[in-house]
């Protein structure tokens, strides 16, 4: 590896560009949230939460799926391309319909499903360029090129979320749009930096098998996500004057109370390689020496989450998005609680897939994901029926992944 080479497989690159694009995105919750106000950010935040659930849940795993590939050079037949353009189209028509069928659901017009079901289809339509590109430099060690994507598209999205506040700008959908633009803008650039990479984009990937991978894996995500993201979506529903209010100061509290979540993610790629690395010399002392750092951090972090709530929850909400959005301490340190709940089941998460368990995984979130819709519909209350839904799905995702991993640490070898 040459020293330019080397420069360019850099980790610190994704660090800074991750570290940049969480900041960045708070700045983009909340400049769109002083501008609409909060009757109206519950809107923007429901579609903001369909965004964060398609990307990560259904594109973020061909991404992934690519990476691997390209990496242990799996392939080199040219098969894949074709395959990953009919995933990325599979991925893309499936979510479009999903989201139109939820706002339709919400009592929509059609003209304002069309119109927003237009919005969202720009964004996937960058995400199936994007994802895919970014498994390809990722794969091919370009570590920087991948963090450029990464910083584009969240100075595309904040900057002309700025510039449309500066101008007056108060329709959510504008702001929408804003978003679907810096999607597309930075798939459009993944795509050029991957076949600067090498060749036609993609051309080099094994085919074979790749979408029924990808398809396991977005099962998964897709279910942990919309588990997370389910107070966004409660809190986007039609409601009365007064509970719109309501809502916009919820949706503000999710923003904030999600901080561990990048901590979490952040740490993933550290713990996560360690686990696996132990797990594959067979290594038992090891891995249960990390599974107990893992669940002192875990705790110590989700307690700190209801500490914070606690003490700085309805202040930090008011000093961040502006004096007009209101939320008790009480409902802040239950979405905390529900919050710290979670952390602990994708931290099981992630150390099931790292020890072979992908199939107790796609379980356990089918089965949270089933647990947070019950919850909805049963629940009338509007601060307990967000809270609720990503508290139950935890817990019950966490009761089907947590007792495998006890058992872990008292078997006598892997």
């Amino acid at each position: 590896m040459t020293t330019s080479t080397a420069r360019h497989a850099s980790a610190w690159w994704v660090a800074v560009a991750a570290v940049t694009s969480g900041a960045l995105t708070y700045a983009l919750l909340i400049v769109v949230a002083r501008a609409v106000g909060p009757a109206h950010y519950a809107s923007f935040n429901g579609f903001w939460a369909a965004v964060v659930v398609t990307s990560i849940g259904a594109f973020l795993p061909l991404e992934q799926v690519l990476a691997r590939r390209e990496a242990s050079a799996a392939g080199r037949g040219g098969g894949a391309a074709p395959a990953v353009t009919r995933t990325g189209a599979q991925l893309a028509l499936v979510a479009v319909v999903v989201v139109a069928g939820l706002e339709m659901v919400k009592g929509r017009s059609l003209a304002d499903v069309g119109v927003l079901a237009g919005i969202f289809a720009v964004a996937c339509a960058g995400f199936a360029m994007q994802f895919p590109a970014r498994g390809l430099l990722a794969g091919n060690g370009d570590l920087r090129s991948y963090a450029a994507v990464l910083m584009a598209d969240n100075l595309l999205r904040t900057a002309g979320a700025a510039v449309l506040a500066v101008t007056g700008a108060a329709d959510w959908r504008a702001y929408a749009a804003v978003v679907a633009g810096s999607a597309l803008g930075a798939g459009l650039l993944a795509r050029f930096l991957a076949r600067m990479v090498r060749g036609p984009l993609l051309s080099t990937a094994e085919g074979v098998g790749l979408r029924r991978e990808v398809w396991t894996l977005v099962v998964a995500l897709s279910a942990m996500q919309a588990v997370l993201n389910s107070g966004n979506v409660v809190v986007s529903l039609p409601a009365s004057q007064k509970d719109a209010a309501l809502a916009g100061g919820i949706a503000a509290a999710l923003a904030l109370v999600r901080v561990p979540v990048f901590v979490q993610q952040f740490a993933q790629a550290a713990y996560l390689a360690r686990v696996t690395a132990a797990v594959a010399r067979r290594d038992l002392a090891r891995v249960r020496s990390l599974l107990g750092v893992l669940t002192a951090a875990t705790i110590g972090l989700a307690v700190a989450t209801v500490g914070g709530a606690l003490t700085l929850g309805p202040w930090a909400v008011r000093m961040a998005f502006g004096p007009d959005y209101r939320i008790d301490r009480g409902a802040f340190t239950l979405l905390a609680a529900a919050l710290g709940t979670f952390l602990i089941a994708a931290v099981a998460n992630d150390v099931t897939v790292a020890t072979r368990g992908h199939r107790r995984a796609v379980v356990a979130w089918a089965m949270g994901v089933t647990a947070s819709v019950l919850v909805v519909l049963v629940v009338p209350d509007l601060v307990v029926r967000t809270a609720a839904p990503l508290l139950v799905g935890s817990v019950v995702a966490a009761a089907v992944l947590l007792p495998p991993l006890f058992q872990l640490t008292r078997q006598v070898e892997l």
